[in-house]
């Protein structure tokens, strides 16, 4: 599929989000210009990752014709509504309440179209704690996986074991936050992020044991798209399908993308959603439009 104009075929306006636990999220809402919506997307971001960051992804879904909200976990970018060494969310809040919210909010708008999940890295590992994952129509994913050190490629992951098992356990509680920005991950997180991160981290089974009696990780029985970039030094295909092996009953896809075959020197972790490398686009939105049997 080409890449198309999308000058002035899309909107876009900030909007909130309320939690059950009635913390703001903030979040932007695109539509196609049109207002013919074909279907809902929600983007649910990366760790440390402020939504910024999918908005060149996201307008081009909405030129497509679908209705797309992005948004910032608690205690993240403009989400940070509290002083960090007050913030109580962790990964899990993010999964059990920040990702069901905005899945709620995508479904208010838009109750009469298909709903499809796009999780960057975390954003596709929670979605067994979702409580209305029902709503999903299916999942596209890019550099999700586990998060264990020993996945990752060398000489990274000797960066990552030091993180893990030394730095983190010794600052949080010094700290009292997650101080990501400081080795270079993005923005600061509260302490309880930082500490689910390097507790699974830390395991080859990553949180299967902590989860292993949450019945939406087997619940989950949908189409999923799982992306990752042959250069990606934290996702590796092997940690990526250690992920949807935890999701059994998912109907699952794997594409491993070669930066060159697209032209690109590197994509890595997080290059996907870059506007400088829309060529990559089409093997997620193509996906899209096959689950809609428009393709």
């Amino acid at each position: 599929m080409s890449i198309k104009n999308e000058t002035l075929a899309y909107k876009q306006r900030k909007i909130t989000i309320r939690t059950e636990d009635g913390r703001a999220l903030r979040g932007d809402h695109f539509t196609p210009q049109s207002n013919l919506v074909r279907a809902g997307v929600l983007i649910c971001s990366s760790t440390a990752t402020p939504r910024y960051i999918y908005t060149k992804f996201a307008q081009h879904l909405a030129s497509m014709g679908f209705a797309v909200i992005t948004f910032d976990y608690q205690g993240v970018a403009e989400s940070r509504t509290i002083p960090l060494r007050e913030d109580r969310a962790s990964k899990q809040t993010w999964g059990r309440l920040d990702m069901p919210a905005a899945l709620d909010r995508l479904h208010h708008e838009h109750d009469d179209v298909p709903l499809f999940l796009i999780g960057h890295s975390v954003g596709a590992q929670l979605m067994g704690l979702m409580h209305n994952r029902d709503l999903l129509h299916g999942i596209a994913s890019f550099g999700s996986s586990y998060g264990y050190w020993g996945y990752m490629t060398a000489p990274y992951k000797h960066f990552v074991w030091t993180m893990w098992h030394i730095i983190m356990p010794a600052v949080l509680p010094i700290l009292g936050y997650t101080p990501t920005r400081s080795f270079g991950f993005g923005e600061d997180m509260p302490m309880g992020v930082g500490a689910d991160w390097s507790r699974w981290g830390r395991k080859s089974y990553y949180f299967e044991r902590e989860f292993a009696d949450e019945p939406g990780f087997q619940a989950l029985n949908i189409p999923w798209l799982s992306l990752v970039a042959t250069d990606d030094q934290v996702a590796t295909p092997q940690s990526a399908r250690a992920l949807q092996n935890f999701y059994p009953n998912a109907k699952k896809e794997m594409r491993l993308l070669e930066p060159r075959e697209y032209g690109y020197s590197h994509i890595g972790h997080m290059g996907f959603f870059s506007g400088e490398r829309r060529k990559l686009w089409p093997e997620m939105t193509d996906w899209l439009e096959e689950q809609l049997g428009l393709s």
